[in-house]
C-alpha cells in the first residue's frame, strides 16, 4: 500500500499543483474540502482531470478519497498520514490546526502564498493548545497559475510550469517531486516580487479598467507601461537583498509575464485583485521593498505614478474615493512615501 498524504483545500492550486505532485511522488491522496458537492463529485469520479493549457496535455489525477472537515472518518486517516499539505489561504489555517488536536506529530507543509509559513502554522497549533514540538513545519513557496472550472466541471486548467519549494528541515517528510532548498527566503522573495507583486499590480489596474481576466491585464501594453518603472525598482531591490543579477531578473520577469499572458487560463481578476488594504501595509509587497531602497539612499520617485494609479484603482470601487485614499495613506504609515504620492498626483 502506498503511503498516505492528506491535503486540505481542493480548490485551483490544491488540485492544479499540490495534489498532482503528491500523487507523482508515490502517495495516495486524501483531499479535504468544505464544499460537500465538490467532494461528492470527486469521490464519484475517483479523481479529476487537469488540462495543461500550453501543451494541450490532459492528465487524470486519482484521489483515494475526498472528505468534509466534519466527516468522522477524517480522524482515522489523519492518524495514518505521513505528510499533511494545505492550500486553504492563510486566514483558514486555524481550521486545519483545530483538526490536529488528537493527531501524532507529522510533517505539515503549508502550500500557501505566505512567508515563513512553518512558523505561522506553529502559532496556529499553539493557539489550539497543541505543542508544536515534534511537528516538522518547513517553510514553503509555491508557484503555478491554476484556474478551476467548478461548478461547471471538475477540470483544472493549469500550465506546464510549476514549483513547490521547501526549506530543508532535518526529519521532515518531503515528497520527492517537491524541491528542497537551503535558502527559502531568497526563493520566496524572488517569486513574491516577480510574480505576486506584478500580478497583483496589473490585476488591480486591469479590474479598474474593466478587464475580466488576468491574461488580459498581462497582455495590456498600457498597464505594463504603467507598472514598468515600479518593477525596475523592485528588481533593484532583489539585486540588493537576494544578490540576483540584472540579466537574470530581466529574463525571469519576461518569462513570468509570458506565463501570466496565457489566454488559455482564464483566471478571474477578482480572484487576484483582493485584500488591497492588507497588501499595501508597510511590511507587505507593494511598500516594504521601497522602504528598503529608501534606507539605501535610492531615489524611489519613479514608483509614485504607479502607486497612485494602484491606490486609485481600488479607491474608485469604494463608496467614498477620498476617504478610501485617506485610509490607505494611514495604512502605509510612511510620511515620506505619502508626501511623494501627493506630489505625484
Amino acid at each position: 500500500m502506498k503511503p498516505i498524504a492528506i491535503h486540505f483545500g481542493a480548490g485551483a492550486l490544491g488540485r492544479g499543483l499540490v495534489i498532482p505532485w503528491l500523487s507523482d511522488s508515490g502517495f495516495d491522496v486524501i483531499a479535504v474540502d468544505t464544499d460537500r458537492e465538490l467532494a461528492e463529485q470527486l469521490n464519484a469520479n475517483g479523481g479529476y482531470d487537469i488540462l495543461i493549457t500550453d501543451s494541450r496535455e490532459t492528465r487524470t489525477i486519482p484521489l483515494q478519497g475526498v472528505l468534509h472537515p466534519g466527516d468522522p472518518a477524517l480522524a482515522g486517516w489523519l492518524k495514518k498520514t505521513r505528510v499533511i499539505t494545505t492550500s486553504v489561504r492563510k486566514e483558514n489555517l486555524h481550521h486545519v490546526a483545530r483538526l490536529l488536536q488528537q493527531v501524532p506529530p507529522v510533517t505539515v507543509i503549508c502550500c500557501e502564498n505566505i512567508e515563513q509559513s512553518g512558523a505561522f502554522f506553529a502559532s496556529q497549533l499553539e493557539q489550539q493548545g497543541i505543542s508544536s514540538a515534534g511537528w516538522h513545519l518547513p517553510d514553503c513557496m509555491v508557484d503555478r497559475i491554476c484556474a478551476s472550472c467548478w461548478p461547471h466541471s471538475l477540470v483544472i486548467e493549469t500550465e506546464s510550469w510549476g514549483s513547490i519549494c521547501v526549506q530543508a528541515l532535518p526529519g521532515a517528510t518531503v515528497p520527492e517531486r517537491f524541491e528542497v532548498t537551503q535558502n527559502i527566503a531568497r526563493r520566496f522573495q524572488e517569486k513574491r516580487v516577480l510574480v505576486n507583486t506584478y500580478a497583483d499590480g496589473i490585476s488591480f489596474l486591469g479590474k479598474a479598467a474593466g478587464l475580466h481576466y488576468l491574461y488580459e491585464a498581462a497582455e495590456s501594453a498600457a498597464i505594463n507601461a504603467d507598472i514598468a518603472d515600479y518593477m525596475e525598482l523592485m528588481k533593484r531591490y532583489l539585486q540588493s537583498e537576494c544578490q540576483l543579477d540584472a540579466p537574470y531578473l530581466d529574463r525571469m520577469a519576461k518569462k513570468h509575464r509570458q506565463r501570466l499572458s496565457n489566454p488559455n487560463i482564464q483566471r478571474d481578476l477578482a480572484s487576484v485583485a483582493r485584500n488591497f488594504p492588507e497588501k499595501i501595509r508597510p511590511s507587505e509587497r507593494f511598500i516594504y521593498p521601497l522602504t528598503v531602497l529608501q534606507r539605501q539612499g535610492v531615489n524611489i520617485d519613479k514608483a509614485m505614478p504607479f502607486l497612485n494609479k494602484l491606490i486609485n484603482s481600488w479607491a474608485s470601487e469604494q463608496s467614498d474615493i477620498q476617504q478610501a485614499r485617506a485610509q490607505i495613506t494611514e495604512i502605509i504609515n510612511n510620511r515620506d512615501i505619502t508626501d511623494k504620492l501627493e506630489t505625484a498626483l
